[in-house]
């Protein structure tokens, strides 16, 4: 049995579908990371949220995931980690 799952949404959209459904699962811890003006315009909370400014280079996203992760490594021993990359890596992408 899965006791503990933690969902690493890097996506450069808020995780708003995984934060809707999975926010009554105490089992599960919901993590996103994403443009903070990006779609949706209203955020449903994640169990926690990073909202990064529009423009925040390589560097800056690396040392700010770099910092959160092995936070949640120490949290807990989780079962199962699900790791969302996103789609949205085109630079012409108009909603990312």
């Amino acid at each position: 049995a899965v006791g503990s799952i933690l969902i690493v949404d890097l996506d450069v959209h808020q995780g708003d579908g995984t934060a809707d459904i999975l926010k009554d699962e105490p089992r599960a811890f919901t993590f996103s990371m994403h443009g903070e003006r990006n779609y949706p315009v209203r955020k449903i909370a994640s169990d926690l949220d990073v909202a990064l400014p529009d423009g925040t280079g390589d560097t800056a996203y690396l040392e700010r995931l770099g910092g959160i992760l092995p936070e949640l490594s120490a949290r807990t021993r989780w079962d199962i980690v699900f790791y969302n990359a996103g789609v949205d890596v085109h630079a012409g992408d108009r909603l990312g």
